[in-house]
């Protein structure tokens, strides 16, 4: 057996007591002759400052990707700062015993890879990875461990073990915590008698250009603890004192590193540290000497930068090392960054290169994590009447878009994160348009200062990352202000169910940029308007100065008046000289008892500690008071990764609304989840897809299961061509359930789909998005020919033209081709310029129905819930970057008329028939046939009415039929919508008796 060391990782968890303990060093082996000991071992290291009992804790090993752990008993106590030694099996080997372990156990560790957790019990573990709160510390080591915090320690060999460098080292990260070296097995007696030494200071001794904020840190060879002392800056040219850092209350402890903050500092001038002796101690107590003087830590800060030519244009063309002219790059996560390059804007063409210019692109030989400021050199304001930014820019490739901040309080070097920016619009080009596009008169008169900053803020995911090119940079004094534009978010707001003769309230926000005049608010339809929540109105009046630049928050009422009827309306926000801002407004009056209410939502990897929202408590608080609000009878969930808080989301909405109100089914799969593949990910940490679900409505016929594969998570599922399509095994998931709504049941299939993204290269994920949508469609039609089908989730792509580059017709060719058979509900949202991410100007979160069920959709009820961005702070980043898309449903023909029909009439006129009606609400109504029969079973149309199209007055209309039938004559409409939906009317009946006229000739 092969022999190695291996240091794990602390994970801290529920037992913060005892999370000072970690696994310290590994050496798996002990039969080859050759290792150095005759024995696999684990070493664990208290780096906390109490000392700690392990009776009733174990070490539990498995190998690589195994399942099957083995279990090593521990007892006894580890002081502070002190080390425990656990001997496994023993070896035949030549070389030393080992020192006296303080436990044994039985296990034969691999020499290469293997996984070691720390567990404060002795039950053993399952599963590849399980999850478990119990957990003090886990570990894998080796390329193919399948279980480890962030990423494995690099793999031992016979001769060498993995261990912590310095001892107790722990940030999160075993790939980093961990060095590979000879083994130094140690056991209880080794206590810690040697002060920490200093390894790094940051800024370096004699470091030059230094910002005038910044963060000092200290980095020591083992974890240290606060003692008793001052840290003190000075300054170098007469040794006067600048700030004394009291380490108990001004620094911050994170294992090796101490750091404290360093404020307002001059330019172009020298500083330096002073330490005081016992100031920083090691965790067993063995002080820090620390050091005086100004050789041991001195720095010169950066100089003074200059300032920006108010009306000159900064085109780059001399930026072929160093970006020039002053202006800056930051770096803050990531290797890609703002440089020079030769794909300069040619003003001859919105799509050639000419020159140089500034550019970042995300994308190396594979997609990059970065986020990366380029930062303006600084602008006087304070002069300008109106100072307005122009500048070119020019993207390519899937990506986020650049955000454009502005700070009139940064120093011009150091962290720009740790200053004050506001972000403004920056009207940056379309996604993937990779054309030069200007974006002018950005005005900045608000931020009027001596020192005006402004940046453009880069990011780029593992998934994608865009190119993006700045040139041509220029701030101006105008002297009179940029043409007016005023802005409203949400642009749609829902109301959804609201009881007749009741009231509902909303709001929305509208901010007038640069207005000329008064902004007057116009609301249409059921809905009125109010500046304060009280005597609301059809119209209401801003001042300039109430509405200029100043965020305005609106509040709206919905009052319907009829049952089952919907209603739609708009505000319009408009004022002298600027184009009108249109919020659609929607409610309706139909009892949801009677409806079907759907939502599906991307909710950003709920629950990983890697990805999405960083603040996962407040990422969880947020959907919880999201679902609760919205509340419909099915959500279809995209990017469930944590079950745990999907049964918080469940737990909090019955709640709310009622124990036992909701249930949820969660799939079994996600990307390279499946245990048979190479270096599978973790089941755990995979997104995967829920149905949320109202039990009194929605009843489950069995188990939900993954479409277009056999056998999910097996060996064989690896050679399924669909494998590779979605995503490598985040398969569709079909639940099959009976849905009852006021006494009608119908079955229902609901497949949630999470689709290939656009990574890169982008023309492969577009063929296997495109391949798994045309499997998918092929399958359902095959298996499921004459079923109610709704397809709906995260497509990843849009419906009228897809969003991928180089690429015009959407990887959903075969659905939408296919009129027949399917049905989309949301294509209209893209066709008329909405948008489902926070970023992009897109629809990429879809519905798509079989044409069985085509016949319930609600028409026009299709909608993205941009609203719920209001009842939480900071939507995009703190929840999620998908908004909810609506859509309802209903099985009785009254409710989905699409003609409030009043009243028919048919009377007879000399030898005609005339026909009168009148509607009193029409959504999406096209025309009505005025079809007649002789025996009131085969009708035929007589003529062709058109419809109003969407009202909520009353319409009236007329047809007089000159030739009826001699007998009865049956009479109807047929109501029919765009959509091609229709409802019949009652049957009217009118008899023309034959006549029998005589004349008598001649006339005497």
């Amino acid at each position: 057996m092969k022999k190695i060391y291996l240091v794990f990782l602390l994970l801290i968890v529920s037992i913060a007591a005892n999370a000072q303990v970690v696994i310290n060093e590994v050496f798996g082996g002990g039969g080859n002759s050759g290792a150095p000991y005759k024995n696999d071992f684990i070493e664990l290291y208290n780096n906390g400052a109490t000392a700690v009992s392990l009776a009733g804790w174990s070490v539990q090993y498995a190998s690589a990707t195994g399942t099957t752990w083995s279990v090593t008993a521990l007892s006894g106590t580890i002081p502070a700062g002190g080390y425990y030694l656990i001997q496994q099996a023993a070896g035949a080997g030549t070389q030393p015993a080992l020192p006296t372990p303080n436990a044994t156990g039985t296990i034969g560790m691999s020499g290469t890879a293997g996984k070691v957790v720390l567990v404060v019990n002795t039950t053993a573990l399952s599963g590849g990875c399980p999850i478990n709160t119990s957990y003090v510390d886990i570990v894998g080591y080796g390329p193919t461990a399948t279980c480890f915090a962030t990423a494995p320690t690099a793999a031992t060999t016979n001769n060498t073990s993995a261990q912590r460098s310095p001892a107790g080292n722990n940030t999160g990260n075993n790939s980093t915590n961990f060095i590979i070296a000879s083994p130094t097995p140690t056991n209880s007696s080794g206590l810690d008698l040697v002060p920490p030494a200093v390894t790094t200071l940051s800024p370096a001794n004699n470091a030059v250009n230094v910002a005038t904020f910044f963060t000092a840190t200290i980095t020591f060879n083992e974890s240290i603890a606060k003692g008793t002392g001052n840290i003190t800056l000075k300054k170098i040219s007469d040794n006067s004192v600048v700030k004394i850092i009291n380490v108990a209350t001004d620094a911050t402890v994170a294992g090796s590193n101490i750091s404290f903050t360093a404020t307002s500092l001059a330019a172009n001038s020298g500083y330096y540290f002073e330490v005081a002796n016992g100031a920083i101690t090691d965790v067993p107590g063995n002080a820090f000497a620390g050091f005086t003087g100004s050789t041991t830590w001195s720095f010169t800060m950066a100089v003074t930068p200059t300032k920006g030519v108010i009306g000159f244009t900064y085109n780059f063309e001399n930026c072929t090392g160093v970006i020039p002219d002053g202006f800056l790059q930051y770096s803050t996560v990531g290797p890609q960054v703002w440089g020079c390059t030769t794909f300069g804007r040619d003003p001859a063409s919105n799509t050639a290169s000419l020159g140089n210019a500034v550019q970042i692109n995300g994308f190396a030989t594979t997609n990059i994590l970065n986020e990366d400021w380029f930062i303006s050199i600084p602008y006087d304001l304070t002069a300008t009447n109106f100072p307005l930014l122009n500048f070119w820019s020019r993207n390519a490739f899937n990506g986020a878009p650049l955000k454009l901040k502005v700070s009139t309080n940064y120093p011009g070097n150091g962290d720009p994160r740790n200053f004050t920016w506001t972000d403004i619009d920056g009207r940056f080009p379309l996604q993937t348009s990779n054309v030069w596009k200007q974006s002018n008169n950005i005005n900045l008169a608000a931020f009027k200062s001596a020192n005006t900053y402004f940046a453009f803020v880069y990011s780029s995911t593992i998934d994608d990352g865009a190119r993006w090119t700045i040139d041509d940079i220029a701030v101006e004094n105008s002297a009179t202000p940029p043409p007016p534009v005023l802005t409203a978010n949400p642009s749609d707001l829902q109301f959804g169910a609201v009881t007749t003769n009741t009231t509902s309230i909303k709001t929305f926000s509208f901010t007038g940029n640069d207005v000329l005049a008064n902004v007057n608010l116009n609301s249409t339809g059921a809905f009125l308007i109010s500046k304060t929540n009280s005597n609301f109105t059809n119209t209401v009046t801003y001042t300039q100065a109430e509405a200029n630049n100043i965020p305005q928050t609106v509040f709206m009422q919905f009052a319907p008046t009829a049952i089952n009827q919907t209603y739609t309306g708009t505000v319009t926000v408009s004022s002298t000289g600027a184009t009108d801002t249109i919020v659609a407004l929607s409610g309706n009056s139909i009892d949801p008892n009677f409806t079907l209410d759907v939502v599906n939502w991307n909710i950003e990897w709920f629950g990983s500690l890697e990805f999405g929202p960083t603040n996962e408590a407040q990422q969880e608080a947020n959907i919880k008071t999201i679902t609760a609000n919205i509340a419909p009878d099915l959500f279809a969930l995209v990017e469930v990764v944590d079950e745990a808080k999907l049964q918080g989301v469940v737990a909090n909405l019955n709640t709310v609304h009622g124990a036992g109100t909701y249930a949820y089914v969660l799939s079994n799969f996600g990307s390279r989840a499946n245990p048979f593949s190479t270096s599978p990910s973790p089941l755990a940490s995979a997104q995967k897809l829920a149905f949320v679900y109202k039990t009194s409505v929605i009843s489950p016929l069995g188990t939900p299961q993954a479409l277009v594969t056999n056998g999910v998570n097996t060996a064989a599922d690896l050679s399924n061509p669909a494998y590779n399509y979605f995503s490598s095994g985040r398969y569709p998931y079909m639940m099959n359930a009976d849905v009852t709504l006021n006494g009608i049941t119908k079955q229902i299939r609901f497949v949630a789909i999470h689709a290939k993204a656009n990574t890169s290269p982008t023309t492969e994920s577009y063929n296997r998005r495109k391949a798994g949508a045309d499997t998918l469609r092929f399958e359902l039609n095959r298996l499921f020919p004459n079923d109610n089908i709704m397809l709906l989730g995260d497509f990843n792509d849009d419906l009228d033209r897809s969003i991928t580059a180089g690429f015009t017709i959407t990887s959903y060719s075969a659905f939408t081709n296919d009129n027949i058979n399917f049905f989309s509900p949301t294509l209209v949202l893209s066709l008329t310029g909405k948008k489902s991410t926070v970023s992009f100007n897109d629809v990429i979160d879809h519905v798509t129905i079989s044409n069985e069920l085509r016949p319930f959709y609600m028409t026009n009820t299709a909608a993205i819930l941009t609203g719920v961005a209001s009842l939480v702070s900071n939507y995009g980043n703190t929840t999620s970057d998908h908004y909810p898309v609506f859509a309802r449903y209903a099985f009785d023909s009254a409710i989905l008329a699409p003609v409030k029909l009043i009243s028919f009439t048919a009377t007879k006129k000399d030898a005609t028939a005339l026909l009168n009606w009148s509607t009193a609400q029409e959504i999406n109504s096209k025309h009505f046939l005025v079809e007649r029969s002789a025996d009131g079973i085969v009708y035929t149309a007589l003529a062709t009415v058109l419809a109003a199209g969407n009202s909520l007055v009353t319409k009236n209309y007329t047809f007089t039929d000159e030739k009826p039938f001699v007998g009865n004559n049956y009479y109807r409409l047929k109501m029919v919508d765009n959509e091609g939906k229709f409802a019949y009317s009652p049957v009217r009946i009118l008899n023309f008796a034959t006549t029998v006229s005589v004349k008598v000739l001649p006339n005497p």
